[in-house]
């Protein structure tokens, strides 16, 4: 007699038998099929297993919590645009209150925080719809720090804030 941790295929084949309440058997060696008394073939219930366990995976994998460290870091973490100009890193997101305290070109200013002054790029999108600001309208700008090779760095902000 053939042995069943040889066969995986029978093995699952029996175990389906002894769970159908009535089954039919045909073929031979790997050929074969069961079906049981409703016509539901063994292929149809492993089918229908291997899509329920997907679903089941990726729901789990859905519903995962990822934790973020938020202790010290190598990397600088800017409070004033002093600190920007001191050690500029490309691409580090920033966060800065002041002014911009003037426009000098088509989407780019001068941003001040009361100490020290650095070049901004915003697009009118970023800019609030409703408001107005002037240079002495006192505002939050996400953005990130670009610094290119030889020129000095400007932040190219994301969203602009005003604050009161």
């Amino acid at each position: 007699m053939p042995s069943l941790a040889l066969q995986p295929v029978k093995r699952v084949a029996i175990l389906f038998a002894l769970a159908a309440d009535s089954i039919a058997v045909s073929g031979s060696g790997f050929a074969f099929q069961i079906t049981t008394k409703k016509g539901i073939t063994m292929h149809t219930i492993a089918r229908t297993l291997v899509t329920t366990l997907g679903t089941v995976v990726a729901f789990a994998l859905a519903t995962e919590v990822v934790a973020q460290y938020i202790g010290p870091s190598s990397t600088p973490s800017y409070k004033s645009v002093g600190d920007v100009l001191k050690n500029p890193v490309d691409n580090m997101e920033v966060v800065l209150e002041g002014t911009l305290s003037k426009k000098i070109g088509k989407k780019k200013y001068l941003f001040s925080d009361g100490v020290a002054e650095i070049r901004v790029e915003i697009d009118s999108r970023h800019l609030p719809a409703s408001t107005l600001i002037s240079n002495k309208t006192r505002v939050r700008l996400h953005g990130e720090v670009e610094k290119d090779f030889m020129e000095s760095p400007e932040i190219d902000v994301k969203q602009v804030t005003v604050i009161n």
